[in-house]
């Protein structure tokens, strides 16, 4: 069965302005989601959970790893939103009766 999502190695680094320092908000994230599985991502506040959702998601820039959603590479970020996109939000006309 094809992995839905593979994450491996991720890591993400934010520069600290004016300063050649970084703080590494995620480093090494691992996960795979086969097709129907659900995943939970818990941690302590600050441990990186929106961020590995936003490099997964493409929001972001990953700093290193790769993400495949159903067996594609997501690149650059932002693909993977255009490439699953859906309208959000209700239709008001959909509950009318006709």
């Amino acid at each position: 069965m094809t992995k839905l999502l593979e994450v491996n190695g991720l890591r993400k680094r934010f520069p600290i302005a004016g300063s050649r320092s970084v703080v590494q908000a995620i480093n090494g994230v691992s996960l795979n989601i086969q097709p129907g599985e659900t995943l939970g991502l818990v941690g302590e506040s600050g441990s990186g959970k929106t961020t590995v959702g936003r490099c997964i998601l493409g929001l972001i820039e990953k700093s290193d790893g790769s993400i495949q959603f159903d067996g594609r590479d997501t690149g650059s970020p932002g693909l993977f939103v255009r490439y699953k996109r859906e309208p959000l939000g209700r239709d008001s006309k959909s509950n009318q009766s006709a």
